[in-house]
């Protein structure tokens, strides 16, 4: 049935005004009808991926939800944060965690439930004031560059990154150069002697005779250390050292004597061994060793199942058992 009738509309698809023979012609033509119901069915489907999609995400937090203990990497997703977020809270004393080895931190979900629940800090005016200083740019006039600091005292760069860490020192770049504050450096490495005190007091000693010390890279095997470590001990101990040639230098009796200190307590003191023992008392192991049984001496087994007697229980017994 026709119409007479004329009314001009706006397609709903592509945009254009035409003249429409009905009330409710919707679309300029079949063509643009049909591109319509296809982008709708289109639609229709992106929205059933996207709730897919949405569900595949949730599932995580579900089983999140349901375990007792979680990992760093479970409790980042279950709050939103990333892990390094998570370990500055562990770190801080706000998050109770374990760690039972490398990788191993866990966290029980109450602790985390407990979280949200915490009453809020108050902050006093003063932490507010220094939580303001920290939040300021330093001045370049009251700071040291890093090559400043090295020069200044005297260390290896691996042993200031170390201390600067250990301390929670501010640094901050300025343009090429990293720089950190001057009273925090100070008072960081106070006692510790600065290179130009150090070079004057070299100037009045005698060169170190490199027959009576170690290198660094002996010392780093006689006490079992990195070489930072050792550089860190030497400044702390306030252990001479000196450049020879190519190769740093330290006494020999100051390595020997830390290394000492480093050792379990009956190991720094005198030993025998069951056969050093039985030839100095004249009899056989097997009778010193019912002699030591007897006694309750102390046996020490050494790293190569070796057993040593520790020489202050052993003298008293000597006169009683020594045959002539």
């Amino acid at each position: 049935m026709s119409s007479n009738i004329v009314i001009k509309r706006i397609c709903e698809y592509c945009g254009k005004e035409f003249d429409a023979r009905t009330t409710v012609t919707r679309f300029c033509s079949h063509t643009c009808n049909r591109r319509a119901y296809k982008a709708i069915k289109r639609g229709e489907k992106v929205q059933v991926i996207k709730k897919e999609v949405e569900a595949v995400k949730k599932k995580p937090y579900d089983d999140i939800a349901v375990k007792p203990v979680l990992n760093v990497n479970e409790v980042a997703v279950f709050l939103g944060t990333t892990k390094q977020t998570v370990n500055k809270m562990i770190r801080s004393g706000r998050l109770d965690a374990e760690n039972f080895g490398v990788r191993l931190t866990r966290i029980r979900k109450e602790d985390l439930d407990s979280l949200f629940s915490q009453p809020e800090v108050i902050i006093s005016p003063w932490e507010l004031q220094q939580e303001k200083e920290a939040a300021k740019p330093l001045k370049r006039n009251e700071c040291y560059t890093i090559m400043e600091v090295l020069l200044r005292y005297n260390v290896s760069p691996a042993v200031l990154t170390r201390m600067i860490r250990e301390h929670n020192i501010r640094k901050e770049q300025d343009g090429q150069n990293i720089i950190v504050p001057k009273a925090e450096i100070d008072r960081l490495f106070d006692g510790f002697q600065t290179k130009e005190s150090e070079q004057k007091e070299n100037e009045d000693l005698l060169p170190l005779d490199p027959g009576d010390c170690y290198t660094i890279a002996e010392a780093e095997k006689i006490l079992n250390m990195a070489s930072s470590g050792v550089y860190y001990g030497i400044l702390n101990r306030g252990i001479r050292k000196e450049r020879i040639g190519r190769f740093v230098y330290v006494p020999k009796g100051d390595i020997d004597q830390w290394a000492l200190e480093q050792l379990p307590k009956y190991e720094r003191e005198k030993k025998y061994t069951v056969e050093a023992l039985a030839k100095l008392l004249g009899r056989s192991q097997s009778n010193v060793r019912q002699i030591l049984d007897r006694h309750g001496v102390q046996k020490i087994v050494g790293k190569k199942g070796h057993i040593f007697l520790l020489k202050r229980e052993v003298d008293p017994l000597i006169p009683l058992y020594k045959r002539c």
